[in-house]
This record gives structure tokens, sequence and C-alpha cells, in this order.
């Protein structure tokens, strides 16, 4: 089966996690190369070696049992519910192939700035490199750095197609998955700045819209947005795209300022208004009070007794 796959572009993957401005324009990392990184070497990969020599494989440190499970984890299920017919779980460099040509469509897309087609295609890569909770803790360490080093670019790239589609939500989801695998990883640290920049921007459009936003929860997400960007600066100083969103979000933060100055001198209005309701309540009550203490005092009314 491995033998007739054709290579894609994984050949071109570099050894190590990318950082910013290292590789292609949108930050596109590729998987490892098929072969030629034995520390990323799938089951698949010592199976296939075993088959073409047998010997050189016993003779390595690999821990074949428990890599072989993964090979040969058969399910008995077909169509409309047949039983008898076998499913093979893939392995996880099959994982990675097949959610490859996903990945090299959506960098194309990616390149023509058709975003929503693209972020299909990376949607399409994370479907098959899916892995179950049962999968993925049997899985090696090796193997699992395998997976995580082929979603970290797919995380980032996505995340931009969101960007682009002020997606702002999703694209959070993906930076902060991106960061989770690699926490210092630049494009991560500052395209989930530009999506902070991007949500506290969307709350402010709602005073435009007269609708109810919260002031400090937009301040929350600028203050979030500051320390993720200056993360990143602080690992590319000269970096032209980071420079320029912290120019960005200080004017986002100036407008901040003004809305928060401004609901500040409502709620001050809004209270004095209510105390000003407060105090006539009250001298009304006290008038009716004084007028009801200088009425004279009623006679008793008494009911005639009857006669019968």
């Amino acid at each position: 089966m491995g033998a007739e796959r054709r290579h894609t572009g994984e050949s071109r993957q570099r050894k190590g996690i990318s950082k910013m401005g290292s590789d292609t324009e949108i930050g596109l990392g590729t998987a490892p190369p098929d072969g030629e990184c034995p520390e990323h070497q799938s089951a698949a990969d010592r199976s296939g070696a075993s088959a073409a020599d047998g010997d050189a494989v016993r003779e390595s440190n690999v821990d074949h049992d428990k890599d072989k499970s993964l090979e040969s984890d058969v399910h008995d299920y077909g169509e409309d519910g047949e039983v008898g017919k076998q499913y093979v779980l893939p392995t996880p460099k099959e994982k990675v192939e097949r959610a490859m040509v996903y990945k090299e469509k959506g960098n194309a897309l990616v390149k023509e700035k058709k975003w929503a087609e693209a972020r299909k295609e990376y949607d399409n890569a994370f479907v098959n490199i899916f892995c179950s909770k049962e999968e993925w803790e049997a899985m090696s360490n090796e193997q699992r750095l395998y997976i995580n080093f082929f979603k970290l670019p797919l995380h980032l790239n996505r995340a931009l197609c969101r960007i682009k589609t002020q997606d702002w939500d999703d694209a959070h989801w993906d930076c902060s998955e991106a960061l989770r695998i690699e926490p210092d990883n630049v494009k991560g640290l500052y395209r989930r700045g530009l999506v902070l920049i991007g949500q506290t921007r969307r709350e402010m459009a709602k005073e435009d819209a007269k609708e109810y936003w919260d002031v400090e929860y937009a301040e929350d997400l600028a203050k979030q947005a500051q320390h993720d960007l200056d993360e990143a600066h602080a690992l590319e100083k000269k970096d032209g795209m980071i420079l320029a969103a912290l120019a960005d979000l200080k004017r986002v933060k100036a407008q901040l300022a003004r809305h928060h100055k401004n609901y500040t001198e409502q709620q001050r209005k809004l209270y004095s208004h209510m105390v000003n309701n407060l105090d006539k309540d009250n001298t009304k009550i006290r008038h009716n009070e004084q007028l009801l203490s200088s009425m004279p005092a009623l006679e008793p009314f008494r009911i005639p007794a009857s006669t019968d």
C-alpha cells in the first residue's frame, strides 16, 4: 500500500517548528519528509522496513509490538451494517499523507486569496488527521509529535483564512490550539493578537448600532491583544507586521478610552438622575406625612343600637 503512494510536498518540510517569516508567504509548513526524518518515522514506515529487510528491523530498538497495534487495529463492519468486512485503522503516517493532499490544495487557494475555499480544504485536512482518544493514547510520544508537527501550520493557515473573513471566534480557537502545541510560536501570538483586535472592534461597533456592549469586556480583549503582540515582538523585534499591529492596537485603545470616558459620564448622569428622583419621592412622602399630621382627629363612628 505504501509503495503505491505518490510522494507529496512533504519532502519540503524542514526540521523544527516554523517561526514568523521563516517559511513561505503565509507560514506554510509541511509535514516531515518521507524516510528522511527518523525521529518522525511512523509505525507504518517501520512495518514496511521489516517487510523489505526483516533482519535490519529486528536489530533496531523500536518496540514493534506496541507500534504494530496501530497498524493492525481491525474492525468488522461493512455497508448497511454488514458484518465481516474488515477495516484497518490508518497509521499516523497514512493520516498525514491523506491530510497533506487537502493541505496543499488549501495552500494553493490561499496564494490566490480564496480564503473561504482554502478554509474548507483545511477543514478536510483536519478530518483526515483526526485521531480518536483511544488512538491517541495508543500512540508513542514520537507519533504524537509527528501528528502535532503537521497540525501546527494547519491551525495557523486556517486561522489566517478566518481572520481574512473576520470569523474572529473560530480564528481565536485555531490560534490558541497552535499555541497549545508551541506556546512561543510567533505567528500564533501575532495572529491571535490580530484576532483580539478584531474582537475589540466588533464590540465597539455596537456603540454606533445602539446595541448593548460591555466596555470592560472590550478593554479586557485589548489587554490580551497587548500581551500576545508584546510576546511576539519580544521574539521578533524587527518584524514590520508585528509593529504595525502594535500601532493599530494603540489606536484601538485610544478609542476605547474615549468610550470609557463617555460611559463613565453616562453612568454618573444616570446615578444623579436616580438620586434626584429618590429625593423628590422622599420630599413628596414627607409632605404627605405633614398633611396627615395636621388634619383634625376624626370622631369615632358608632352604629346606633337596634330599637327592635
